[in-house]
This record gives structure tokens, C-alpha cells and sequence, in this order.
């Protein structure tokens, strides 16, 4: 959960990176490469952690140690981007006022967008990964916790740790980018108060980023692989009625004679 705040944070700079200017400082775009190498570092360290478990090598463990193996890679190709960008970008200031500047400056934003697709969905993909785990962990340890937060809570930690939730600086409302998700300030200013989420700054103009706590990442995981609140309402089977009951359709139902034997009667 902590890397998909990583991720949320590497995002955030590299799409201010693409929007700010089209002459990005290669330095700038140093810290970037940093930054995408220390989450290949952590992405692999992660799969160390999975393999030093000595889970049952099963199908949601196999599917977990793939996603966090593709995150690793998606990182390590966002770096070679990245790398290509600074070597050009340092071109172009080493001899400024070139006929080909422009051409290169594209090419430098063009690998630095492709970075930022890379890694755009590593926040996703990361709280994709923890679930899969924990739940699979509560399966196989039967980890037993006391659940930590409300159904509204859960909702709200789930869509702060993909990266989707931010504050508007102007009214304190959150935002959210999925329209699907609806988080009121009341939510937000619930999880701050048990120090389970906290807001920093944002590159996007007039905006914090709302991001988990270690305790939040603990609470969000807790709820893995446990029912919500509305499963058993919706997984309890149902109690026939008289007249849906198997059995009793039959019988409550008249039977019209067979035409033949009317017919006889009429006679």
C-alpha cells in the first residue's frame, strides 16, 4: 500500500513535468529517473518479501507475483524514457539556438509522456496486488482482525490509495477522478482525524493530494478479503413463498380434465 502512494507521488511530478513546460530542466527530470529506479527497487523488494513468505505457489499468488513483476519492468522501461530524455535534453542545452532544437525537445517530451503511461496506472495495480495477497494470506494463516473501518471508510482509503482523490484548495471539497467513486469532506476529515490519511502538496494547480498513512495502509488491508457490509443482505438465500415454492404450484393449481372423458360425460 505504501508503493501505491509512491506511485500516486512519481506521477504527480512527472505529469508537471508534461504540462509545466515544453523545455523541461533536465534535472528535474533526473530526480524522475531516481525516483522510477527506487520504485523498480521497491517493486522487487516486494517480490522478495512474496517469495520469502513460502506461500502455497497457488493461482492468486502466481497472478499476484506477475503483477508485481510487470510493475517492475513497467518502472524500469519508464527509466530508459526517462534516461533518453535527460541525454537530449542536455544536448539541446549544451548548444542552444540549434535548427534541430525543436525536433529534439519533441522527442524529450514525447519519452517523458511515455514514462508517465507506464507507470500511470502503478497506484491501481499496487492496491490490485495488496488484495490479492491479504486475502489470499487471511486464506491460507487465517489472519483474524477486528475490521477497522465503515463500508464508507473502506470506499474512501481504497480510492485515496489508487491515486484518484485530491482537495480543492478553493472550496475544501475532494475531488475525485473516477465518476463512479463519491467521497463528501465529511469522509476525508473522518479518516485525518484517526490520523489514517493525511493531505501534501500536489503538483496540479490549487490542488493537495489526500494520501494514506502507514496506519491506513494497515486499515485498508485489513479489509481485504472480508465481506462488506452489504454481502450478507445480498448473499442470503431466500425464503420461498407459498406461491413460488417448488411443490406447491403444482398442487394449487387446477388441472382441467382431459377433453376426452368430457366429452364422454356430455353424453
Amino acid at each position: 500500500m505504501a508503493l501505491a502512494t509512491d506511485y500516486t507521488r512519481h506521477n504527480d511530478a512527472l505529469w508537471s513535468l508534461c504540462l509545466n513546460s515544453p523545455n523541461p530542466d533536465p534535472d528535474a527530470v533526473v530526480d524522475q529517473i531516481n525516483s522510477a529506479r527506487a520504485l523498480a527497487r521497491a517493486v522487487v523488494a516486494a517480490i522478495d518479501t512474496l517469495d520469502d513468505r513460502r506461500l502455497f505457489y497457488g493461482a492468486v499468488v502466481g497472478a499476484a507475483g506477475a503483477r508485481l513483476k510487470q510493475l517492475d519492468y513497467l518502472a524500469t522501461d519508464a527509466t530508459d524514457h526517462l534516461s533518453h530524455a535527460v541525454d537530449i535534453l542536455y544536448d539541446v542545452r549544451a548548444r542552444p539556438g540549434a535548427s534541430d532544437d525543436k525536433a529534439l525537445l519533441w522527442e524529450a517530451g514525447r519519452r517523458i509522456t511515455l514514462a508517465q503511461e507506464l507507470t500511470a496506472l502503478g497506484a491501481q495495480d499496487c492496491t490490485a496486488t495488496a488484495e490479492l495477497l491479504v486475502t489470499e494470506l487471511r486464506r491460507q494463516d487465517a489472519l483474524v482482525q477486528p475490521l477497522a473501518v465503515s463500508p464508507t471508510q473502506q470506499a474512501a482509503l481504497r480510492a485515496i490509495a489508487q491515486g484518484y482523490v485530491t482537495i480543492d484548495r478553493l472550496d475544501g471539497k475532494p475531488l475525485v477522478s473516477r465518476d463512479d467513486i463519491r467521497i463528501t469532506i465529511s469522509t476525508i476529515r473522518s479518516l485525518e482525524a484517526r490520523t489514517l490519511v493525511v493531505r501534501e502538496g500536489c503538483p496540479q494547480h490549487m490542488l493537495e493530494r489526500v494520501r494514506l498513512t502507514t496506519d491506513g495502509c494497515r486499515a485498508l488491508a485489513d479489509t481485504f478479503g472480508r465481506p462488506t457490509s452489504s454481502t450478507p443482505a445480498t448473499t442470503r438465500a431466500v425464503q420461498p413463498t407459498p406461491t413460488t415454492a417448488p411443490g406447491r404450484t403444482q398442487t394449487t393449481t387446477p388441472i382441467p380434465p382431459p377433453a376426452p372423458t368430457h366429452q364422454r360425460h356430455t353424453r
